[in-house]
């Protein structure tokens, strides 16, 4: 039988295999860069765009800010698809059953007042037949 749940993980990790491996790839090369600028620049020329680079701000805040958003956004886009299956998921087999059993004594009910009626009214009928 076909399990899709097992599916999408297997997916899900091929893809993150994936995408942790090139990450990996464009880190190394970013070290390679800077070790051959490191011995390609000179060095003058190095001190002032190193000196450059302290007076800057830090990236971590706003790298930071940015991803705790992009959680907060998925979080939300996760409450709304969730909200959204809600109110189209059909009711639970419980619930019809439920119904559908309570229609059923109702009726059963029903029928059984008819034929103690029936019956009654047959008694009647013949006990005035033979008082007659």
């Amino acid at each position: 039988m076909l399990n899709v749940s097992e599916i999408a993980t297997s997916a899900e990790e091929r893809v993150l295999t994936g995408v942790k491996a090139s990450q990996a790839l464009v880190i190394d090369g970013m070290k390679n860069a800077v070790s051959l600028m490191d011995r390609v620049v000179p060095e003058q020329v190095a001190d002032r765009v190193e000196g450059q680079m302290v007076s800057m701000p830090s990236a971590t805040p706003m790298i930071d800010g940015a991803f705790n958003f992009a959680g907060k956004l998925l979080d939300a886009q996760r409450d709304f698809v969730g909200e959204m299956f809600a109110i189209i998921q059909p009711a639970p087999a419980k619930k019809m059953t439920a119904k559908k059993s309570t229609a059923k004594k109702s009726t059963a009910k029903t029928t059984a007042k008819k034929t103690t009626a029936k019956a009654s009214a047959a008694k009647k009928t013949t006990a005035r037949k033979t008082a007659a």
